[in-house]
């Protein structure tokens, strides 16, 4: 973990570091050794620590496993706590 804020909401912020290498683990069961910039992953949890933000910065995996030319980020956010039991693969 890089580094954790506590807001005066009682919102928590957690930064991470993932390697790419570790991503294509991930994914892909690949083993990759990249000298690389550690990708960023964002948490953001409200004062019931219940997750509502998660951000990915991806520039690093993008570029090295050329699917991208310059950077690739994600945003996720979610609402409605308790009320979703299942979130569907919507591209079945």
């Amino acid at each position: 973990m890089d580094s954790t804020t506590n807001y005066e909401t009682g919102d928590y912020e957690y930064k991470l570091f993932i390697s790419t290498n570790s991503l294509n683990k991930i994914i892909f069961n690949t083993n990759t050794d990249y000298d690389e910039i550690p990708n960023n992953i964002t948490l953001r949890t409200n004062s019931s620590n219940s997750v509502y933000k998660i951000n990915y910065s991806l520039d690093s995996y993008c570029k090295l496993n050329n699917l991208c030319n310059n950077n690739l980020s994600l945003e996720i956010s979610y609402d409605k706590f308790g009320e979703i039991e299942e979130i569907k693969n919507p591209v079945k």
